[in-house]
């Protein structure tokens, strides 16, 4: 009987330190507190979005890599498909578009890939994108609002640019300039997105 327990004990601790390793392993997504104030919320908040980034093979773009250029809109609608549309800028001003979609749903379980495009942008284009970013003061725009709904979506914008990390989180209509930026991104991939909310 003894025998068995230390058994036991022994098969627990190997779970727990492969449990722990696999942990270590996944990419560190967001940083702490950046959703909310209250450790439980931004747990769960954090849980969430990253589930889906991990779903669709993304990059974490935290902490900031010095030399980068890269904005990332991820785009979490309750019903419908997760997507992501993640900018790379290379020093000559154009850019490649990343789009990817799942085929879960955002409010809930992300599903699988389904769709993974890269489009190349000129350097006229990737302009105009980062000076809508300057317009709308994009790097001093808080992290997030108090306006939350229980449906809707989700408008998730990072930037990794210069060496600093920034994060916006909006939900459904609740600041028009940085998702009307986000429509641009849309457009651009000429991906059939369904409804926008």
């Amino acid at each position: 009987m003894r025998r068995r327990h230390l058994i036991l004990g022994c098969c627990c601790l190997v779970a727990q330190k492969v449990i722990a390793s696999a942990q270590q392993q996944l990419p560190e997504y967001f940083p702490a507190h950046v959703f909310s104030d209250r450790s439980d919320s931004d747990s769960f908040i954090n849980q969430w979005y990253s589930k889906h980034l991990r779903a669709m093979q993304e990059p974490s773009l935290f902490p900031a890599q010095p030399g980068a250029e890269v904005y990332r809109f991820t785009w979490l609608r309750t019903f419908s498909n997760p997507m992501v549309f993640r900018l790379n800028v290379v020093k000559d001003g154009t850019a490649s578009l990343a789009v990817k979609r799942a085929n879960g749903k955002g409010g809930y379980e992300p599903g699988t890939i389904d769709l993974n495009e890269t489009l190349a942008l000129n350097a006229e284009t990737v302009a105009k994108l980062q000076y809508e970013l300057r317009r709308m003061d994009f790097w001093n725009k808080p992290a997030r609002l108090k306006t939350i709904g229980m449906d809707g979506a989700q408008w998730i914008v990072e930037a990794n640019a210069n060496g600093n990390y920034k994060l916006v989180d909006r939900w459904t209509e609740s600041d028009g300039d940085l998702q009307d930026w986000c429509r641009s991104l849309i457009a651009l991939s000429g991906v059939e997105v369904g409804d926008v909310y």
